[in-house]
Parts: C-alpha cells; structure tokens; sequence
C-alpha cells in the first residue's frame, strides 16, 4: 500500500471500515452509495450533560465503529458493525496467517445475515412510511393490539449462535 506523505506498508490484507464514502473501497469498486431517501438525524453531547439514567458506551478515544450504511428501522448499524468485527477476529485468528481464507471465511459467514437484516430492515422501512390508506392502518392496529415488550417478529435477531 502507498499512502499520500510517500511512505508505504506491505501486508496481506487491508480492512477497509471507513464508513459511507469509504476511500477504501473506492480502490476496489466504482460503485457510489444509493440513497434509500431516509434519514436518521443523530447528535453528540458532552458526557457531563448525560443523564444519570442514560446509557454510555464508550468504545475508546479516536475509536469509533462502523458498518457498510444499514438502513436505521431495526437500528443495526453498531450491532452489525459489532458481529462483524467479531466474526472478522475468529477467522483471522483461525486460519493461522491466510487472510485469503480468512476473508473467504468471515464473507461466507457474514453475507447472509446481514443480508437478511437490510433486508427486513427495508421492509419496516416501508411499513413506517407508507403513505396509503391501508399500511398504516393496519400497521396501527396490529401495534395497538401487541404488548410493548412483544418483539417475538425481531427475536431472531438476538438469538444465540449467530
């Protein structure tokens, strides 16, 4: 690899986590994100003004995790991105220095879920907003009828194994 001050690196495999306009992947694709026309506004604020109550997690300083754009209606970005790296490790530390093996491993492993989860992920999308007469009314009557700890149509998304 050859940065721009001039220097250079020799490795085997390059992990390219560097979000929505990834330079990285413009090395090895022309392709340009599509717009899914949603949009999920997100904020900081210094921990001093959190909540007691609020819940933090802090990955680390510089650090910050991130996922190939997951469409934000089962909020899955960080949990993705998390599973990822996860799988990522296993198989890097598994297949004893042959990253070919190891990426094989880890895109064998990971395209069909995450598939599966942008995949629904849409579908909720469309459900929220639907602009007929008859999505949303169903949509609520099937909510109002539910528990709010009811998540039995999500539950595969926690399941243990993965």
């Amino acid at each position: 690899m050859s940065f721009a001050d001039g220097t250079g690196l020799h490795c085997q495999g390059v992990v390219g986590a560097d979000g929505l306009w990834s330079r990285t992947r413009a090395l090895i694709s022309d392709d340009q994100p599509i717009c899914s026309e949603s949009v999920a506004y997100r904020g900081t604020l210094p921990a001093r003004q959190a909540d007691a109550d609020d819940e933090l997690i802090w990955i680390g300083p510089g650090k910050h995790l991130v996922q190939y754009p997951m469409l934000q209606y089962l909020a899955q970005g960080a949990c993705q991105a998390i599973e990822d790296a996860e799988c990522l490790a296993r198989h890097l530390a598994g297949q004893n220095g042959d990253f070919g093996e190891a990426f094989a491993g880890y895109q064998a492993e990971r395209i069909g879920r995450t598939a599966q989860v942008q995949t629904v992920a849409r579908a909720w999308g469309e459900v929220w907003h639907a602009d007929d007469l008859i999505v949303p009314a169903l949509r609520d009557r099937v909510f109002a009828r539910r528990a709010a700890d009811d998540h039995t149509d999500l539950d595969w998304l926690y399941q243990e194994g993965l």
